[in-house]
């Protein structure tokens, strides 16, 4: 045990030495000589350090010497417990189903460095793990875009690109300053501040061509809490210069069992908003920026809910009734 616990302090100052020389290469006499062991020592965890944790690490026949071709961090064995391994092992067989998606940069050579940390593989012959599967994941357009406005977002870039509306036969131009990355029913968005309009703008990756980060444009700070904004919101869809109203819907003792087990918004799960719950109704408050999504919602449920508050949104589902009915 005391082998293998220096030899992981081994590894660890290995590589922070790699990192710090910043490109210097470093000899396997000096590494010896570091650490006082032998050369062959250094040399096995070099291997190791390569194989098991594919540390970036290559050596330079000119100069003798060891070398990071990219940045790299040591982790090794973090003291997971057998709850914290389950949870890793979730975790990974859900991701795993996006490596070949196209979503993420380096998702899959990622993955394969947890499943070696944790002794986690699937079956060679199916690709899949042998004790939980998921529903296929839907291949959606613009999934290439992700890890693009991930790094925009991060270090705040503006970016140019075509977008194509549904209802427009031609492309148009836009320049963004992007804030927010939102998916909602397989569909992924940005939201942020439109050059043009100066004003919040949301798009939806699928209609997004010829995107490209613009280095003129001198980038704007998120002046709004969009993580808060979208906790009022029902779907994806909203004025952002709106503001939450009360909304008091009644659901039938049925439809209330469905919402008990898969809630209508996830304002229903603090308990200060469940108003009535007995053999008559199911009385929720929520607090929505209301914008058509909700509406339509609403109408889809029909006689299984009422809305009590506000009288406006009640309106606006009647005439959806009403136009839904009309020749």
């Amino acid at each position: 045990m005391k082998n293998k616990s220096e030899q992981f302090e081994r590894l660890h100052r290995i590589c922070e030495k790699l990192e710090s020389f910043g490109g210097r290469k470093i000899s396997l006499k000096e590494f010896a000589q570091l650490f006082n062991v032998s050369e062959r020592t250094i040399q096995n965890d070099i291997t190791l350090l390569r194989e098991e944790y594919l540390a970036p690490i290559d050596y330079d026949f000119k100069e003798r010497g060891y070398y990071f071709t990219e940045p790299f961090s040591f982790r090794g064995e973090i003291g997971l417990k057998p709850q914290d391994v389950s949870a890793l092992k979730i975790a990974v067989a859900t991701l795993s189903q996006y490596k070949q998606k196209g979503l993420f940069e380096n998702l899959e050579i990622l993955l394969y460095k947890v499943e070696k940390a944790i002794h986690f593989k699937p079956n060679k012959e199916t690709g899949k793990y042998d004790f939980i599967e998921f529903e296929s994941v839907p291949f959606f357009a613009g999934s290439q875009w992700l890890d693009f406005f991930i790094q925009a977002i991060q270090y705040k870039k503006c970016v140019a690109f075509s977008y194509q509306k549904f209802q427009d036969e031609t492309p148009s131009q836009r320049l963004l300053h992007p804030y927010f990355l939102k998916e909602h029913r397989n569909r992924w968005y940005v939201i942020g501040l439109e050059e043009k309009s100066k004003a919040m703008r949301m798009f939806g990756l699928d209609r997004i061509s010829k995107l490209r980060p613009d280095e003129v444009l001198q980038y704007q700070p998120n002046q709004l809490d969009l993580v808060q904004m979208f906790r009022y919101s029902y779907g994806i869809f909203i004025d952002f210069k709106s503001k939450p109203e009360e909304v008091v819907l009644s659901f039938t003792p049925d439809r209330a069992k469905y919402l008990k087990s898969q809630p209508f918004h996830e304002q229903q799960l603090d308990t200060k908003h469940i108003l009535a719950d007995n053999a008559k109704e199911f009385r929720v408050r929520f607090e929505f920026i209301i914008n058509q999504e909700l509406v339509m919602e609403l109408a889809r449920l029909g006689k299984d809910v009422k809305i009590l508050a506000p009288e406006s949104l009640r309106k606006e589902v009647e005439l959806h009734h009403q136009q839904a009915l009309q020749k």
